[in-house]
């Protein structure tokens, strides 16, 4: 008799933790009219960035590269420099907006300037001035 009080004790202790687990990830009550905020790998959604603002840079010069993403984005390229800059790796870089790609794209060459028009959705790039 201890023996199967003991059994069915061991078997409650190991079913109650898999019970408890499966009822509280059940999915959650919403209140109506409220937005969910779903949640993909631990990043909200209002903070994931947007895979429409991400470039893939082919291995060739900057210009077409930029020209082509701009392009693709509604924008216009106005390059105001002679000199141009290859791209021999093949990397991503992806952010909130166009703008904020572009600009960090651009960080990584030091002696180029980027500004944006906005209103008519130019993108400047140029040779920093002393």
């Amino acid at each position: 008799m201890k023996r199967r009080i003991g059994l069915l004790l061991i078997c409650l202790c190991i079913s109650l933790p898999t019970f408890a687990y499966f009822q509280i990830a059940g999915s959650p009550k919403r209140s109506p009219g409220k937005q969910a905020n779903y949640i993909v790998n631990d990043i909200p959604g209002n903070l994931r960035v947007n895979p429409r603002y991400t470039f893939y840079p082919a291995k060739g010069l900057l210009y077409t590269n930029l020209k082509n993403y701009a392009k693709k984005h509604g924008w216009k390229l106005r390059w105001t420099t002679k000199r141009d800059y290859r791209i021999v790796n093949n990397y991503k870089i992806a952010g909130p907006n166009f703008q904020s790609v572009v600009k960090n794209l651009l960080s990584n060459y030091i002696a180029v300037r980027v500004s944006f028009n906005t209103r008519r959705r130019i993108v400047y790039v140029g040779l920093k001035t002393k």
